[in-house]
């Protein structure tokens, strides 16, 4: 039976593990979002209306989502017993913007490559919820591990 020092080390170093993959797929979710080129098609080009509105209704909350998942992935690595469960509240938050992202047809046609970048980020983000509820599974086994017989004061 592993020890308790061992199952803590084990899901700090898997909470680690899912904030990164969450910080990459925030990240590929932004560079997709941002630094994407528009279609040069004259066609495809966001007029007034609708270009105001995918920035009120998508650029604005991925600057929201982008200030919680900073706290978020801070306490994810920090040595704490809630460390885990920050980890998969940002999983489960990055991925589901992403995949809610991809609903948006307008700026999906707009933007050429980004339904790639969703789908990307999407992948990471539920290969970090995997790894982040393995995370959590390791702590609360090492927490529920009780001291030696002698030691227990009665």
């Amino acid at each position: 039976m592993a020890s308790y020092a061992a199952h803590v080390r084990t899901a700090r170093s898997l909470g680690c593990v899912a904030a990164t993959l969450v910080l990459v797929g925030w990240l590929v979710v932004l560079r997709g979002l941002y630094l994407l080129p528009p279609s040069p098609s004259p066609e495809l080009d966001l007029e007034a209306g609708p270009a105001f509105g995918l920035s009120v209704e998508v650029y604005l909350p991925s600057v929201a989502v982008t200030v919680l998942l900073a706290v978020l992935l801070v306490v994810a690595v920090l040595p704490r017993p809630f460390a885990p469960a920050a980890a998969l509240t940002a999983a489960a938050v990055s991925g589901s913007f992403a995949f809610w992202v991809l609903t948006r047809d307008a700026l999906l046609t707009n933007r050429p490559g980004l339904g790639g970048h969703l789908v990307a980020a999407t992948v990471l983000s539920a290969a970090a919820l995997v790894v982040a509820a393995t995370a959590a599974m390791s702590a609360r086994a090492g927490s529920g591990e009780h001291a030696p017989a002698s030691v227990v004061p009665l």
